[in-house]
């Protein structure tokens, strides 16, 4: 009966030590959780000053350093939204036949495309509505145009852009 009794206070013993030893990790985890937002906050207001006065002071400049050599780089990511419909009327009227705007097709309802090739005489909407095609422009392309003044920004392009985003970030 003795040995029984040690037994299970052994197992008990362990069985404290591992509620303790999770106890302390899962405080000790939420210490580092909260250390590392108020962290995150920090660097973010830096950050936000950093930009601001990178674009007061130094406008034209992209790369800053620090006394001690750390360095800063501005970045703009700009992403825009043509209008496909205009640029394509642009293009066919300016008689370039670059590869501007490519397409993806993707089949949505094979099936359904199938039996409907079975049948003879059909309607090229009905065919049209098993796919689904997303236009995009190789910006390349038109980068290159502008670069070999084959296109005017504000005569040609500029009307063919639903919207522009700028963004800017600190590396």
């Amino acid at each position: 009966m003795a040995k029984d009794n040690k037994i299970e206070q052994a197992g008990v013993d362990k069985n404290v030590k591992v509620k303790d030893m999770m106890s302390r990790l899962i405080d000790e985890r939420n210490d580092l959780k909260l250390k590392e937002k108020q962290l995150s906050d920090d660097i973010a207001g830096n950050q936000a000053e950093i930009e601001g006065l990178f674009q007061k002071y130094y406008p034209k400049k992209k790369k800053l350093a620090s006394k001690t050599g750390n360095t800063v780089t501005l970045v703009k990511k700009v992403k825009i939204n043509y209008n496909i419909k205009k640029l394509k009327s642009l293009l066919k009227r300016l008689g370039m036949d670059k590869d501007l705007i490519h397409k993806d097709v993707k089949l949505d309802d094979v099936k359904g495309l199938a039996a409907y090739v079975k049948k003879l005489g059909g309607d090229p909407k009905i065919f049209r509505s098993f796919l689904t095609i997303e236009e995009y422009v190789d910006n390349k392309e038109i980068d290159a145009l502008y670069d070999d003044e084959s296109l005017d920004y504000v005569k040609d392009i500029k009307p063919c852009i639903d919207s522009v985003k700028i963004t800017k970030s600190l590396r």
